[in-house]
């Protein structure tokens, strides 16, 4: 299997995850297994200059979500967290290039380089609710995945933050020259960093953008805690405190 990369987001071309949607039960799941990681992975700037605008700012946006679940993991190591703050530093400083002008072949180039490391840090330290909770938004209303993404990486953070070793988030405001004092600083600085960059590639902030309904969301919240990627998350949380994450950012 020789897989051909021409988006910058999802890691498909050199992971071992896929998701599966039953449309009938209005559900993403999450698969994985070393038999769907090709043999070959081709990427090329070249490949993705012609990627629309807003799958240059979706794609693109999945990258910060894997990178940062990936660094706060339950299984990140050394070589992952290496891999993830890089890629979220090349992220926050290429991706509105890219998205302003695709034949930008450097910014393209980074932002392949980025796509490339978060996902090999992911495939290695797992992820986390931000995919849990996204992959339901997708299987429920058919939303874009990288929409999703922009809407939860604030508000999972938050809830994360308490079981996240304070150093941790302040060298993820330090990996975006932003600098940070405690671990509310840090969520703070990073939230408001990260709403500008969505904003700059015109993604949605809030649930309601996306036409989710509140009446969905225990539903929603049930199917996301069975999802595998739950297992790395920092902090295990009840039905009621995943559902309090989507109301958050409704």
């Amino acid at each position: 299997m020789i897989a051909i990369n021409t988006t910058a987001g999802s890691g498909a071309e050199l992971t071992m995850t896929a998701i599966i949607t039953d449309e009938s039960r209005k559900v993403k799941m999450t698969i994985s297994s070393p038999l769907m990681t090709p043999y070959i992975s081709v990427n090329d700037p070249l490949f993705m200059s012609s990627m629309p605008r807003e799958v240059t700012a979706t794609s693109g946006i999945d990258v910060i979500s894997h990178a940062i679940e990936a660094f706060v993991s339950t299984e990140a190591s050394p070589t992952t967290d290496a891999l993830a703050l890089g890629a979220l530093e090349i992220v926050f400083e290429y991706l509105p290039r890219a998205y302003e002008n695709g034949y930008d072949l450097e910014a393209r180039e980074k932002m392949m380089y980025a796509s490339f490391m978060a996902a090999s840090a992911f495939n290695s330290a797992g992820l986390g609710y931000v995919h849990a909770l996204a992959h339901q938004l997708g299987g429920h209303y058919s939303t874009i995945h990288g929409n999703n993404n922009s809407v939860l990486i604030p508000h999972v953070l938050e809830f994360n933050a308490p079981s996240i070793p304070e150093q941790r988030l302040i060298k993820i405001c330090e990996t975006l020259h932003k600098t940070a004092h405690n671990r509310s600083e840090a969520v703070d600085i990073f939230s408001q960093s990260f709403m500008e960059l969505a904003s700059t590639v015109g993604l949605p902030l809030r649930l309601r953008e996306l036409g989710v309904q509140y009446q969905d969301i225990e539903t929603m919240s049930q199917n996301a805690l069975k999802d595998i990627v739950c297992l790395t998350n920092p902090r295990k949380g009840y039905l009621e405190e995943v559902m309090a994450i989507y109301e958050q950012a409704m």
